[in-house]
């Protein structure tokens, strides 16, 4: 019950995040149309096939750091241990071995933090590029498909703006559908608890003057 009601005070802010970024993907996209024309679908299509990389790359790191804090947990828990006995281990010269396993622990902690930090580092990397690619796909097929087509600041600084206003929209729209699929859910959760049939409490005695 406190999970599902904090999962709703966390996700309610995006309950009308998804429609609004759709209508601003949408008017973004009817300008674009308005003045790259037909080659406003390279850079579109830069775009889409961009999400579905970065979302399995978000849901990567997710996991990578659901396992890291496994270990940590571990590694803590145990160091917990070998304090609260540090007499025994000591007694017995148990140092080292103790040692060995705290040190393949973090081992194993580290290689996850590593692992995590490179695929930052690529979500980052193709964060920075797809704005490059976007506009240098829609402007070179802008160019090439009719002589007429000239490419002025005018033309290319508009059509830039709104390239990042929707690369922006479509970059959390996948995160959006997502909180709110998790607050219709923890919704129904709570609905479902808050509906239940109350207790019988005519099956409880309290006549307290009944001794045994």
């Amino acid at each position: 019950m406190a999970v599902d009601a904090q999962r709703c005070v966390e996700t309610a802010p995006f309950l009308h995040a998804g429609w609004t970024l759709l209508v601003t993907i949408i008017v973004c996209m009817y300008f674009l149309w308005r003045i790259l024309g037909v080659a406003t679908l390279a850079g579109i299509a830069i775009l889409i096939i961009l999400i579905p990389i970065n979302v399995v790359t978000t849901k990567r790191i997710r996991t990578l750091q659901l396992r890291q804090l496994k270990h940590k947990d571990e590694r803590v828990k145990f160091i917990s241990e070998v304090l609260s006995g540090i007499k025994i281990l000591k007694m017995y010269a148990w140092e080292q071995s103790f040692r060995t396993f705290i040190l393949k622990i973090r081992d194993q902690e580290l290689s996850l933090l590593k692992t995590a930090a490179i695929l930052n580092a690529s979500t980052s990397f193709c964060t920075f590029c797809s704005s490059i690619l976007v506009l240098l796909a829609s402007f070179t097929i802008f160019v090439l498909i009719d002589e007429r087509n000239v490419l002025t600041p005018e033309i290319a600084f508009v059509a830039m703006a709104f390239f990042n206003i929707m690369r922006h929209h479509l970059s959390y729209f996948p995160t959006t559908v997502e909180f709110n699929i998790q607050f219709f859910v923890a919704t129904k959760r709570i609905s479902k608890f808050m509906n239940a049939d109350e207790l019988d409490f005519t099956s409880i005695s309290h006549d307290m003057s009944k001794k045994e």
